[in-house]
């Protein structure tokens, strides 16, 4: 047999090309492998929406934001003390205009009034002294007038206006006329001397108000003693009444002193009594009130000056001095 090397060789190649070409198929079908699309771009992954981005989620209103948290006040915007509105600051009382300053524990005043010569009839008035003022402290016992305790604890019963004529203070030569049985809180009146040297008194005291009314008007009745200088008009101390309308609410008080004064008739020879009328009117600061005191039956004006007395200013007292010391007067009056 004729063996064709050329044949064979080819054979051979053709073999080895053969086997070249099945192991290129697989290099074929790794490159297929690469061509295949990454799973991160595959479409359906790709449409996917990321975790941050999903609408459900970004939709979502954050936790503050929530409606139902926003309307509810938190607590760092609750108002602070300092935002609050502040309380409306009641305004400042000022003083009445001409009131004299007193001293914080003033409970009332007294005058020393006096004859000034040996001669003159007791009890006959010529000089008015400056008032002075008193110090008590919430009782009736006594007041304290140019270096001397005067007693004023004489009792009296509620329906008595005035001490019983004849009471006499033995050691000072003294008559007292002193209202009034119904006051809880306020006394005055009227310490005549009965003899030469030894002042007469006049006086208001009381324990004064602590409370006031801020609205309101209230009717105060009550008494009053008086005299003038010389005893011209009134003869000496007399008695009368006294009446006044306070409104709180404006501050204000207006109202009057009424006297009798006996006045001789000489054709008749007889004794007649004239009402002397004193008119008032002042302002109110605080449990004191002033102001002004004028009377047809006197030439010179007078001031008045007073205090509110008791709880409620249940009471009030008073008094009033010619501006040229002519007259004075002490008053007191009840809430009715």
């Amino acid at each position: 047999m004729k063996f064709n090397l050329s044949k064979f060789s080819l054979t051979i190649l053709t073999t080895v090309m053969l086997a070249s070409c099945g192991s290129g198929g697989g290099g074929n079908n790794q490159l297929a492998s690469q061509s295949k699309p990454a799973e991160q771009s595959k479409p359906a992954e790709q449409s996917k929406p990321a975790e941050q981005s999903k609408p459900a989620e970004q939709s979502k209103p954050a936790e503050q934001s929530k409606p139902a948290e926003q309307s509810k006040t938190s607590e760092q915007f609750k108002p602070t003390e300092e935002s609050k509105p502040a309380e409306p600051s009641k305004p400042i009382e000022q003083p009445t205009p001409g009131m004299p300053e007193r001293l914080p524990t003033n409970t009332g005043l007294a005058f020393s009034i006096k004859t000034e010569n040996e001669g003159d009839i007791v009890g006959n008035v010529n000089t008015i002294k400056n008032e002075q003022e008193l110090i008590a402290t919430n009782n009736f016992t006594s007041i304290d007038v140019d270096g001397k305790n005067i007693p004023i604890d004489f009792k009296l019963e509620p329906s008595q206006d005035w001490t019983k004529e004849g009471a006499f203070i033995e050691k000072l030569n003294l008559a007292p006329h002193i209202c009034c049985g119904k006051y809880t809180d306020v006394r005055f009146g009227a310490i005549a001397s009965h003899s030469f040297g030894q002042d007469d008194i006049l006086f208001y005291n009381g324990n004064p108000s602590n409370s006031m009314p801020e609205s309101g008007e209230v009717t105060y009745k009550g008494e009053s003693i008086m005299v003038d200088k010389g005893n011209n008009v009134f003869g000496g101390y007399r008695k009368g009444t006294s009446e006044f309308k306070v409104n709180f609410g404006d501050k204000k008080l207006s109202g009057s002193l009424n006297v009798d004064s006996p006045k001789y008739d000489v054709e008749s020879g007889e004794s007649k009594f004239n009402n002397v009328k004193v008119d008032i009117n002042a302002d109110i600061s605080g449990n004191k009130f002033y102001g002004t005191a004028k009377s047809s039956s006197f030439v010179s004006e007078a001031v008045s000056e007073g205090k509110f007395y008791g709880d409620g200013a249940k009471e009030l007292g008073g008094m009033v001095k010619a501006k040229d010391n002519s007259w004075v007067g002490a008053y007191g009056a009840k809430a009715q």
